[in-house]
């Protein structure tokens, strides 16, 4: 019984330092490695490498016994180390026919070979190894109770570190790149304003403030670089650039989902768009539209029957491609729409 007090405590406290290390490194992880590190526990107890098994001098003899005692070790009077497996295996092939309640001097005898009757408190098994004292089964019933309590917190503790959905970052993401959308819009809107101050007789002001309203690092290095006559000649490019068609027309839409529950089809559809002072409407094929348009950033919200989405697109010529958000099918993926007009 001592033996397997024993090992369930060392197994006890190994595996809950494992567990432990693996809430923080791997929580997921966490079950596998308790199960390797306890299957190595056992295979070491079994070739008596680690407690509780010990090894053996050597062969037993009278004036060496097989096992250490707490007295040759020099510690106080506490119940000896209790032989593995493979050390219990050992003492028996050592002492094949030796009476190990028979005084180490006497010679061996057929007739001292049959063990006495047992008693209340009867000798034990093997030299060197005495009897236990009652406390000490308590004392290791309170331990073992003790660690497995600290095993089931760090169980627990694994359960609600490792707990908590995934499915949240992929919107996230979404909204994420939504918002840069919009972010990007900002900036292209400056060009704008920017030409139409551009016969005022203080460009360079105007040139000043457009990076740090829009906090772009590339537009607020250029003007600091570039000369003042190079200035007009880089805003001269800026005025051709808003100057976009307008987005009224009919366009043919082909959207791709890349994510979603209809990953890798592709649908096609065909709306008309009407666009007023940036103000876009529109209609086609049971969805129903309406946007704006700042600079080439195009942002098409859609409604449809059981559910609606996002569109962010880029206007260039006749084409505009970008991403879309279809919240009622759970989809999202690319998009690219041509004038059919």
């Amino acid at each position: 019984m001592r033996y397997w007090l024993s090992f369930a405590l060392f197994l006890s406290v190994l595996l809950a330092l494992v567990m432990l290390v693996a809430a923080f490194v791997a929580p997921g992880a966490g079950v596998w490695w308790a199960m390797v590190a306890v299957a190595l526990y056992v295979v070491f107890v079994v070739l008596d490498l680690v407690p509780p098994g010990r090894q053996l001098h050597g062969p037993a003899t009278p004036e060496h016994p097989a096992l250490v005692t707490s007295e040759e070790l020099g510690l106080p009077d506490s119940p000896d180390y209790v032989p593995g497996p493979l050390s219990r295996a050992r003492l028996r092939s050592a002492l094949p026919a030796t009476n190990v309640l028979q005084s180490n001097t006497a010679p061996f005898s057929a007739a001292a070979a049959a063990p006495p009757a047992a008693t209340t408190g009867a000798a034990v098994a093997a030299p060197g190894i005495r009897r236990r004292p009652p406390a000490f089964d308590r004392f290791m019933a309170v331990v073992v109770i003790g660690m497995v309590s600290v095993v089931a917190l760090v169980l627990l503790f694994v359960r609600m570190v490792s707990g908590g959905g995934g499915n949240q970052v992929p919107g996230v993401s979404t909204n994420a790149t939504e918002t840069a959308g919009h972010a990007t819009a900002t900036p292209t809107a400056s060009p704008e304003p920017t030409a139409t101050h551009m016969p005022s007789p203080s460009p360079t002001p105007t040139a000043t403030q457009s990076p740090t309203a829009t906090s772009t690092p590339t537009s607020s290095s250029t003007p600091t670089r570039a000369p003042a006559t190079a200035t007009p000649t880089r805003t001269g490019t800026a005025t051709q650039q808003p100057p976009a068609p307008l987005v009224s027309g009919t366009w043919e839409f082909r959207d791709t989902v890349t994510q979603g529950s209809d990953r890798g089809e592709s649908f096609e559809f065909t709306v008309t768009l009407t666009e007023s002072r940036g103000v876009i409407t529109g209609s086609g094929d049971g969805l129903t539209f309406n946007g704006e348009r700042i600079g080439n950033n195009v942002t098409l919200r859609f409604t449809r029957r059981g559910g609606s989405g996002l569109f962010v697109l880029r206007l260039q010529g006749d084409t505009m491609t970008g991403t879309f958000t279809d919240d009622g099918a759970d989809n999202s993926g690319t998009a690219i729409a041509r004038r059919d007009d």
